[in-house]
């Protein structure tokens, strides 16, 4: 799919990429030996940024299914501030049996939520959605990601973060 989006990308007048050149300037250049250019990002809702633009909330267009969005924006404004550990890997990324197992070894003490494709569910760990306290995690195929940073329950959770590290550091040593 990602591969067909791109095969007559060369007949554009120009590419426009949801960047800005300061963030990205050595890929612009490289892409711009193929077509020209126009970096025009971020385009990022009002709402996320400067919230100048009141009525400027997303970006009017959704792929996946609201009903993930709002079970997802419900749960998370239940949870107090800085509460929650977020993990997801986008589209394409694909992490491997053990990456899987030993990151939700990590995150099994805390509360959670987690984007886990279709593609990569059969690699969790046998039985582990079963057994998720389904008031403190949550597993979801796809998340509102801008809602989800910008919540209240991701706020100032670096704590949490450092002693996932430290527990998964010292079960090592």
């Amino acid at each position: 799919m990602v591969f067909q989006q791109f095969t007559n990308f060369q007949k554009a007048d120009f590419v426009l990429v949801n960047s800005f050149q300061g963030l990205e300037l050595h890929e612009k250049e490289l892409l711009s030996k193929v077509c020209r250019v126009l970096t025009i990002g971020p385009t990022i809702p009002s709402m996320y940024l400067d919230q100048r633009i009141k009525s400027d909330t997303d970006y009017d267009l959704n792929l996946f299914d609201s009903k993930d969005t709002a079970i997802c924006t419900t749960w998370l404004n239940t949870k107090p501030q800085g509460s929650v550990v977020y993990v997801a890997f986008g589209s394409l990324a694909k992490l491997n049996n053990v990456q899987m197992e030993e990151l939700a070894s990590a995150v099994s003490n805390f509360s959670f939520l987690w984007v886990v494709r279709d593609s990569e569910e059969a690699k969790l760990p046998s039985g582990f959605l079963e057994t998720l306290d389904k008031d403190k995690c949550l597993v979801l195929k796809w998340s509102p990601q801008l809602e989800v940073l910008s919540n209240k329950a991701l706020q100032e959770n670096k704590s949490i973060a450092r002693e996932i590290c430290k527990r998964k550091i010292s079960s090592q040593i």
